[in-house]
């Protein structure tokens, strides 16, 4: 679980962190990745998810080996698996620069797509799909 400083650089930093310490089959999950308003990313005071719903539009733009998306639950809960702990692709430093000028009024545009958003009822068939083909 990322749930830290809720700043896009340092949730990335530890998405690639912890995704070289896990199994392929791991799941990370990421809080906060869907602010409701633009207060909820701006104003640190208060309920402030910052601007983490910035990794999950990093992942789907430099990560396609990837498999994401977000609950809409919770201030938004990202999910990510289908890890590559022993070889990761490279860092996208010109991707992360284009990313971080983003404002929130991207997301209110694109908010579905870029953060693959699903009812929080989707985990629990994505959940009982991965453990029936498992075994």
């Amino acid at each position: 679980l990322i749930d830290g400083l809720h700043e896009f650089d340092q949730a990335l930093r530890d998405f690639l962190h912890l995704e070289r310490h896990m199994r392929s089959s791991g799941i990370v999950f990421l809080h906060d990745c869907n602010p409701p308003e633009r207060e909820n990313e701006e104003n640190r005071s208060g309920m402030w998810n910052g601007d983490v719903w910035k990794v999950m539009h990093y992942l789907s733009k430099a990560r396609p080996d990837l498999h994401y998306f977000t609950l809409d639950c919770d201030w938004g809960l990202g999910v990510v698996s289908n890890l590559n702990p022993r070889n990761p692709p490279p860092i996208d430093d010109s991707l992360i620069d284009s990313i971080t000028e983003l404002d929130y009024s991207f997301l209110e545009k694109n908010r579905s797509e870029v953060l693959n958003l699903k009812h929080r009822s989707h985990f629990a068939a994505f959940y009982l799909k991965r453990i029936f083909s498992s075994q």
